[in-house]
């Protein structure tokens, strides 16, 4: 089964249908699970569908670079005007009309053109690698602005609780205060704890909203209740076999790897200058001519000629633009083995950051669990004397930093855990589950099957809806 054909037609329609598709969904619309963030996110992010189209637009290249290598056509017409005759005074009416019509094919170029075409294509696999890698680091973006949410969620929600606590714990004590148990310093402190904690609740509401309005820029919907996401799988079992894993996959690196093929093109076109060249030119042209007092007149020619150009002297321009390309080749390694280093720093980052994170929950939920311990023992001790207001509200704030700590690490290890695939190269739609099928970035070639026609898999990475692609599709083989 060859692959499906979709004419020019189509992605225009397609490309609405993504439009329409965005534009109707509702603004009180939620996002309720990651995936359903990260969808979105693919959908109506701006700053992604702007590199979508700057990717196209960098595709053109090679069609452009294809071009060169075929006929050019070209047609021309021309009319003439009125003249006098100067020498015995009569008006000579003169209205010639001329058409010609040229044509030219290159026969030999040096290599010229085919280097050209193969700069564009290594150029386009460049650019396809950058456009992953900003596709990437939005699905980061929305990660973590997903796990924040659910984070300061969970923080409004400490935090309201221990209001309740304190407010209780207000109450007990200026019941005690009644019977003489305490005095009003107690009264006094928990008072001030309570005012201290509507404060802290203030500040975690207002960071919620800010959370809220941070997901609705790089989601483009507000959020809603949101799931806990699932957790991550499949990560590699030491740093080694990450770093291993993210000088495969990582995007940078290849877009790196891949601007060194277009810089040695580069270098062969710069090569090819110092080469003859040979073309092919045809032209046919015909005029009439209308002339007052003589019979109308009408001529013809056709015309054909091969034409070679061969270099002789170009003032050093020629071998300036061959030193030219071997310094981009040079410096396009440079930044290629800059990248390398860049990929085993970032995996050994995220990495250490994962770690340090499982670490920090392991510990938090022993100093929750002990903390809640010792409150209770506080509460116990108080009722008998042992404890003192200002003992049990120091252990209530004790209990309330350790959950909150928890809260925090677990956030940090869920974004983390997504970090390292990032890193790696692997935080792609495909890995999250977000799509069946879409363009492999080592087959550039596909991208542009023919000039105004689009293979369904790449239709299926440009198009604004991954969902919206099937509906449209046409099953028609490709010849």
């Amino acid at each position: 089964m060859g692959a499906r054909v979709w004419t020019f037609g189509q992605v225009i329609g397609l490309a609405l249908t993504g439009i329409a598709t965005a534009a109707v969904i509702s603004p009180a619309a939620h996002a309720e699970t990651l995936a359903d963030a990260l969808r979105q996110a693919l959908v109506s992010n701006p700053d992604l569908a702007a590199l979508r189209a700057d990717l196209r637009a960098q595709q053109e290249s090679i069609v452009q670079a294809r071009a060169a290598n075929g006929w050019q056509v070209s047609a021309g017409a021309n009319v003439g005007g009125v003249f006098s005759d100067p020498l015995n005074g009569r008006e000579v009416l003169n209205a010639p009309v001329g058409v010609n019509v040229g044509a030219q094919l290159p026969i030999y170029t040096g290599g010229r053109n085919a280097a050209r075409e193969e700069a564009a294509r290594r150029g386009v696999d460049a650019s396809l690698e950058r456009y992953l890698a900003s596709e990437q680091s939005t699905l980061l973006r929305v990660i973590d602005a997903y796990s924040n949410v659910r984070r300061d969620l969970d923080v409004l929600r400490i935090r309201e609780n221990n209001i309740r606590v304190l407010t209780r714990q207000l109450e007990a004590t200026r019941a005690r205060f009644e019977v003489g148990e305490v005095t009003r310093t107690d009264i006094a402190q928990a008072e001030a704890r309570l005012a201290g904690a509507r404060a802290a609740l203030a500040g975690a509401q207002s960071t919620v909203e800010l959370s809220r309005a941070a997901f609705a820029r790089v989601v483009g919907q507000p959020p809603g209740a949101l799931d806990a996401p699932p957790p991550v799988t499949d990560l590699p079992a030491s740093l080694d076999a990450a770093v291993a894993r993210g000088l495969e996959a990582a995007p940078a690196l290849r877009a790196a790897q891949a601007q060194i093929a277009a810089a040695r093109a580069a270098v062969r076109l710069a090569d090819s200058q110092f080469r003859p060249s040979a073309s092919l030119s045809l032209s046919a042209d015909g005029s009439i001519s209308d002339l007052s007092d003589i019979d109308l007149q009408r001529s013809t020619g056709v015309s054909a000629s091969a034409r070679v150009s061969v270099p002789l002297f170009t003032s050093g321009l020629t071998r300036s633009g061959a030193r030219q390309a071997r310094e981009q080749e040079t410096a396009a390694r440079l930044r290629a083995a800059g990248a390398e280093q860049d990929v085993t720093q970032f995996v050994t980052n995220a990495w250490a950051g994962l770690q340090a994170a499982r670490a920090v929950i392991a510990a938090s939920r022993e100093q929750v669990r002990a903390a809640e311990i010792a409150l209770e023992g506080a509460r116990n001790e108080l009722e008998v004397g042992s404890r003192t207001t200002l003992e049990v509200l120091n252990q209530e704030q004790e209990l309330l930093e350790a959950r909150l700590s928890l809260a925090n690490a677990e956030r940090d290890a869920q974004v983390a855990a997504y970090q390292v695939l990032q890193a790696m190269g692997e935080l792609s739609p495909e890995r999250l589950g977000l799509v069946a099928e879409r363009v492999d970035p080592a087959r550039a070639d596909a991208l542009i099957a023919r000039p105004f026609e689009l293979t369904d898999d790449v239709a299926r990475a440009f198009a604004p809806d991954p969902a919206a692609v099937e509906p449209v599709m046409v099953a028609e083989e490709a010849p």
